[in-house]
């Protein structure tokens, strides 16, 4: 982290995001400040005996302790990772015109440890377990409410934190699986209907991402062959990744992929994975990253036409230099 900075040429690190005070404490609150000699971690000491663990002793917070810190140390670039503008226009102008924006944190959560990396097999395995036990159910007649329910149910019964996602599992059916993202609705699901499931499981704070569309009954030959292709094309996709390639090629695969069937790709072939659901790197056109070990991310080639769609993703990790679906 130290190193990052002075690389960054900032004299210190404001840490005010919820999600990398966790990445650098194990607590998602208090408020953290690094420079160049040290680190200072502010919380409420209520929370004081979920930081026994945390690699840096926590000192009681107040209102006023990060602006005199900063003023009394003299920093003149303060790096800050995320601050709403209400608490940017009520800080000390002083202060103000030493901020600047940084992605110091957001940078270094690309790659995960080995415990980053037990904890996303781990929500990996929650998921891929409740996907299989519904795709082995009868979905037919439940409404989009109801399988969504049932879902979420059974990822927190197997030990999901939450759900991954801020509103929920994605559970489009019929006509409503023509849009990449769409609302719960009361939908009945009925016998010919594609339904795209996107869903996951948090485990220790880190999240798992995967996507499947189920074939509800008989469904028409040009349903049928659409779903087929989405997972043809994400299983090779899978098998042109390496470490060390350039993960706009990836895109570049599948989007000439999907081209090439007459339709267009309206979003990312996939996205990072961690303690948010999506982070860096971004598997998409302007991504000028390499894959690099210890690297979670997305893969989701998806195709929707006017009356419906089909997607299909995995969360994938690369561990000593090889490449391992997390999802299967």
């Amino acid at each position: 982290m130290q190193s990052a900075i002075v690389n960054a040429k900032l004299d210190a690190l404001l840490v005010t995001s919820d999600v990398n005070v966790r990445y650098l404490t194990g607590l998602e609150s208090g408020r953290l400040i690094v420079w160049r000699d040290g680190v200072t971690f502010w919380l409420n000491p209520v929370y004081n005996g979920l930081a026994v663990d945390a690699p840096v002793k926590p000192i009681a917070s107040g209102k006023e302790l990060v602006k005199g810190f900063i003023l009394s140390h003299r920093f003149k670039r303060v790096g800050v990772d995320d601050l709403p503008l209400a608490a940017y226009n009520a800080m000390d102008k002083k202060i103000r015109k030493s901020l600047q924006p940084s992605d110091i944190c957001e940078n270094l959560r690309k790659i995960k440890d080995k415990k980053e990396l037990a904890a996303l097999t781990r929500a990996s395995k929650v998921a891929a377990s409740v996907m299989r036990a519904i795709e082995e159910s009868r979905v037919a007649e439940m409404t989009e409410f109801q399988l969504a329910a049932a879902i979420e149910c059974e990822i927190r019964r197997l030990g999901s934190e939450r759900p991954p996602f801020s509103n929920g599992m994605l559970c489009m059916s019929g006509p409503n699986s023509a849009y990449p993202h769409a609302p719960i609705t009361n939908r009945r699901i009925r016998e010919g209907d594609l339904v795209i499931i996107d869903m996951g499981a948090v485990c220790d704070g880190y999240h798992s991402d995967m996507t499947r569309t189920l074939m509800v009954g008989d469904v028409p030959k040009e349903k049928f062959n659409l779903v087929g292709f989405v997972d043809w094309l994400k299983e090779e996709a899978i098998l042109r990744v390496e470490q060390g390639g350039k993960i706009s090629e990836i895109h570049k695969y599948i989007d000439d992929e999907i081209k090439k069937k007459g339709y267009a790709f309206p979003h990312l072939s996939g996205h990072g994975v961690g303690l948010d659901i999506h982070e860096r790197p971004s598997v998409g056109p302007d991504e000028k990253d390499v894959f690099q070990n210890g690297m979670v991310f997305t893969i989701e080639p998806g195709i929707y036409t006017t009356k419906y769609g089909a997607r299909s993703e995995d969360t994938l990790a690369i561990i000593k230099g090889k490449v391992k679906v997390l999802t299967r």
